[in-house]
């Protein structure tokens, strides 16, 4: 029985409108030892948020690379679980609960599925998003996913956006510098190569408060540049797979178009790819992202 876990919180100019649902739900839905932040020199008041909330918390300041600051987190963990609780993340009903009652001796890490939730419902991207739902569901996906050292080589991603983790799994954990993207396949790659699970449940929906319409289109391009520059150097995937990954996408983006007959999913899923090849061809550009 797990009485209480610490929760790492990474922030860099954090303070947006939804910053505060993030805090609450932490500590709604958490049994909480202790929070743990690591800041990148936020001068947006994002502190003061988080000291009203969690007086006692520890804040960490650090200008290291995304991955480096989880391990700094990781460091100061005292329990024998931790959570990782993004920044623009706010966990559902029953969160802990769930993802500990899945849990067994051979999972290493658990996280739900982050939805987008301020996508216009007219818009092509959620329309995108809904279609692409629906083509998973007739393709027979699972609920629950498990990623081994069996499947590691199929390249399901898992993520650090309201994942629960074993401590003992990654305290050996040693990332490489100036990594700011995809450090969680690094992390599940370093879990699964223990022997361990890592677990999605895709029924547990957590909201990610991420808009990608209208006037912040563009940082929402930025940062599939950024994510893209980490898969690059983090070895996720090469120059076949990005290329092969782009025709499957643009395939998939007709269909859809014509499933909803609407051209405009086409156009965003072409600027979605040609976007991220531009982040995988100029990574050393795309690799930091400013807020």
């Amino acid at each position: 029985m797990i009485e209480s876990i610490d929760v790492i919180l990474c922030t860099y100019n954090s303070n947006k409108p939804y910053f505060e649902k993030c805090l609450k739900s932490i500590k709604q839905e958490i049994p909480l030892e202790r929070l743990i932040v690591v800041d990148k020199s936020s001068k947006d008041g994002t502190l003061d948020i988080i000291r009203r909330h969690f007086p006692d918390s520890l804040i960490i300041q650090s200008g290291a690379g995304l991955a480096e600051t989880r391990k700094i987190g990781i460091d100061n963990v005292k329990t024998e679980y931790f959570a990782f609780v993004d920044d623009d993340i706010e966990l559902c009903p029953n969160w802990f609960s769930t993802l500990m009652q899945n849990t067994d001796s051979k999972v290493g890490a658990i996280h739900g599925t982050a939805y987008p939730i301020c996508m216009p419902r007219e818009s092509a991207s959620y329309k995108w998003l809904l279609w692409g739902e629906g083509w998973s569901k007739k393709r027979g996906r699972k609920n629950i996913m498990d990623v081994d050292e069996s499947n590691l080589s199929k390249k399901i991603r898992g993520y650090t956006h309201n994942t629960i983790v074993l401590t003992k799994t990654v305290r050996d954990w040693k990332p490489p510098r100036n990594v700011q993207a995809y450090e969680d396949w690094l992390i599940q790659k370093h879990i699964v190569g223990k022997g361990y699970i890592w677990r999605i449940l895709r029924n547990l929906r957590v909201n990610h408060f991420a808009p990608i319409e209208n006037d912040i289109l563009k940082e929402h391009f930025k940062k599939i540049r950024w994510n893209s520059a980490g898969a690059r150097i983090t070895g996720f995937n090469n120059w076949e797979d990005v290329l092969g990954e782009d025709i499957k996408v643009m395939f998939k983006s007709f269909k859809a178009s014509v499933d909803f007959r609407d051209p405009r999913i086409m156009l965003y899923v072409l600027r979605m790819v040609s976007n991220y090849t531009r982040g995988y061809l100029k990574w050393d550009e795309s690799n930091v992202l400013k807020r």
